[in-house]
């Protein structure tokens, strides 16, 4: 009853309500972005662990020396994407945090949690954080990479 009622007094009833299934999935996927990154580090970590006795084996040779060198850089370097993905976090949840206290109330001039757009404020937010997030977590898994291969 309640649903109906504010379906016929609010206007963009609508809007509100795509707004916020929207809103709802995107928050979903955005708790597992980090766990899916989580899992790809650990599949490379499992498939670098099929490999090193190869690699031990074959750095007893000196055409092979560079390869266990570059193996354990790399090895290295996996490793360290969770401090890397860790600081993506922080960030990201300092700067939503800030997005939802400051940004729209300074931007529109009143308080958008009462409004109309309240939903399409959330979905906003929601989906540029989760677009950030991919965006720095490959950034992370990049930069990474580089800095302990190189």
């Amino acid at each position: 009853m309640t649903l109906l009622y504010e379906a016929l007094v609010t206007p963009l009833y609508g809007f509100k309500l795509i707004a916020f299934v929207g809103g709802v999935i995107l928050w979903i996927l955005d708790l597992f972005i980090y766990p899916l990154f989580l899992a790809e580090r650990f599949f490379l970590l499992g498939i670098m662990q099929a490999f090193f006795p190869l690699v031990i084996s074959l750095a007893v040779f000196e055409k092979f020396r560079s390869l266990a060198y570059t193996f354990f850089k790399l090895y290295a370097a996996v490793y360290m994407l969770v401090p890397a993905f860790f600081l993506v976090n922080v960030f990201v949840n300092a700067l939503y945090t800030e997005i939802n206290t400051n940004f729209w109330t300074n931007l529109f001039g009143s308080d958008v949690s009462q409004g109309i757009f309240a939903p399409v404020v959330q979905l906003g937010s929601i989906g540029f954080i989760v677009f950030l997030k991919f965006k720095l977590y490959r950034r992370a898994t990049s930069f990474t990479l580089r800095l302990f291969t190189n």
